[in-house]
Formats: C-alpha cells, sequence, structure tokens
C-alpha cells in the first residue's frame, strides 16, 4: 500500500464521521419540529416521527461502527510510525496525520520552517513508512 494513502486513511475516516455527526443533528433537529400530536393514525398514513427516529437508529449505529473503525486505524498507522526509526520524522508524521495538524502549526511547534517539515523532513518520513509497509506485506 502507498504510505500516503495508508497515513491518510485516519483523516479520511474522521471526515466520513463529522458528516455522519452532521446527519445525526440534522435528524434530531427534524425530530423536535415534526408535529406530533399523539394520536394514533389511520391505515396508510406515514408515521413521520417514527420514520426518522428509524433512520436515527441506524445512523447512530453507523456512527458507533465509524468510531470503532477510525480507533483500529489510528492503532494500525500509530503501531507503524512507531517503527520509524527517527522519532524526530515519526513526531511529524503523528501530528500530521494522527493530529490533524496544520503544517504551520507542526513546524510552529517544532521549531523548524515550515518548508522543511513539508518538503524534506517530511519526505524522508514518508519513505520510512513505505519501508514498513513493504516489509510488513511481504512477511504476509
Amino acid at each position: 500500500m502507498n504510505a500516503k494513502v495508508f497515513l491518510n486513511r485516519y483523516q479520511n475516516k474522521y471526515e466520513e464521521i463529522k458528516r455522519t455527526r452532521a446527519q445525526i443533528v440534522a435528524l434530531w433537529s427534524t425530530l423536535q419540529t415534526v408535529n406530533n400530536d399523539g394520536m394514533p393514525k389511520a391505515d396508510g398514513v406515514s408515521d413521520r416521527v417514527g420514520n426518522i427516529a428509524s433512520e436515527l437508529a441506524d445512523i447512530e449505529s453507523q456512527y458507533d461502527w465509524q468510531i470503532d473503525e477510525l480507533e483500529l486505524i489510528r492503532n494500525e498507522i500509530v503501531n507503524v510510525i512507531e517503527r520509524v526509526p527517527d522519532s524526530f520524522q515519526g513526531t511529524v508524521l503523528i501530528r500530521r496525520y494522527i493530529g490533524l495538524e496544520s503544517w504551520k502549526d507542526i513546524s510552529t511547534q517544532m521549531f523548524i520552517s515550515e518548508s522543511y517539515a513539508r518538503g524534506k523532513l517530511h519526505d524522508k518520513a514518508i519513505g520510512a513508512v513505505q519501508k514498513i509497509l513493504d516489509e510488513r506485506d511481504l512477511e504476509r
């Protein structure tokens, strides 16, 4: 697997979770505005509250599953990054791909130039991750 694709899996799953969370918030909002007088409905009349509640339950279940998957992805990425021989490179990768920090924030916190962080240092770190992934694939 390509190192950048491997590392970006966390951010991709995180963004997916944010979209699911937005769906949940929207459904809760809709549920609160639906006029429900509590009276039974005649056959053939749709139960809008019930339909929304059912959809909400499904999406909340999906959300829980996504959170679990995010944690698995995080652990897998961290385990690979911990094998990067240069801890400074590893720190850049953790901050960027797990902490989801900007290059500016990373360079400021690590007291290095942004161009060095996103250039040479990052490139070497990606190369180290690729080597680890290639070795791991050979072991399988």
